[in-house]
């Protein structure tokens, strides 16, 4: 149950991302981790590396670049979320 509870917190938080991208051009961390409940810094900094996105922040890791960021994200969540259509092609 924990398996099925962690994929789909992490579809979720780059979903959140997605559209936090495309409202914002700068974001705090701290304000990141608390809204996509992140447990503590090392959960966030997994979630960053997994995801290639270290380079958005920026040098005392304290902002998030969501502007630039917002293309990254995009085609992050368009990896995890493919639209497959009647016939069953994806």
């Amino acid at each position: 149950f924990t398996k099925f509870v962690e994929s789909i917190m992490k579809r979720e938080n780059v979903r959140s991302l997605s559209t936090l991208c495309a409202g914002y051009r700068q974001l705090p961390v701290e304000f990141l981790k608390r809204l996509l409940c992140f447990e503590d810094d090392t959960a966030w900094e997994g979630f960053v590396e997994a995801n290639r996105l270290g380079a958005f922040l920026n040098d005392n890791k304290t902002l998030f670049n969501c502007h630039q960021a917002k293309y990254v994200v995009e085609e992050l969540k368009n990896q995890m979320f493919k639209k497959i259509d009647i016939k069953g092609q994806i």
